[in-house]
């Protein structure tokens, strides 16, 4: 049995003093696996992140007692049986097929960890994401991109930026344009782009 130790260095103790302060929340897509185990609870101990495990609550907690690693202060999470699944399938059902995209079954798609994780962190349940230790990185990039893109209409606003977008739909003339074919153009206001 080995020990996760960490010795600060240069480039990671400026982000554990910054963490400290404002500890994130982060998810882990493959949360069983040993050295994701050990890693959270180094985070833990040091304060500055909260973990999220996705993955089968009781082999995480089996291959926790087996490793003697604390699950303190470290939230579990199963996709397949979490509360959030239905809205999660559901949103990304309407999203596809506003698009035109046949998703067959959706909750099937988006209960897979990778793809369960970006949901967390598009709908700001989470900080970050981490993965990529048993699969290959470009699938966490792909599912990044597949939460971002059919979640961006879906994406809750606040009322500022609703009001901001709103204007600048009202008022086409007065935005800046940054093409070769405008510039020079006059502004409503008279005034010249730059």
């Amino acid at each position: 049995m080995t020990t996760f130790t960490h010795t600060p260095n240069v480039f990671t103790a400026p982000l554990i003093a910054k963490l400290r302060n404002h500890p994130k929340r982060v998810v882990f897509t493959e949360g069983e696996d040993v050295r994701v185990l050990r890693a959270a609870q180094e985070l833990v101990a040091q304060e500055c992140i909260l973990p999220v495990l996705l993955g089968d609550r009781d082999r995480i907690r089996a291959l926790a007692e087996e490793n003697n690693i604390s699950l303190n202060f470290i939230n579990v999470l199963n996709p397949e049986k979490s509360r959030e699944l239905d809205r999660f399938a559901s949103m990304f059902e309407k999203s596809s097929r506003a698009r035109g995209v046949d998703i067959p079954d959706g909750k099937e798609f988006v209960s897979r960890p990778a793809h369960f994780g970006a949901m967390m962190a598009q709908y700001g349940l989470v900080d970050g994401l981490v993965g990529g230790n048993n699969s290959l990185p470009s699938t966490l990039f792909r599912a990044d991109a597949a939460g971002a893109e059919n979640l961006q209409h879906h994406r809750p606003r606040c009322p500022a930026s609703q009001k901001l977008r709103h204007e600048r739909h009202a008022h086409p003339r007065r935005l800046r344009t940054h093409s070769r074919a405008n510039r020079g153009a006059t502004r409503r206001d008279g005034g010249r782009n730059r």
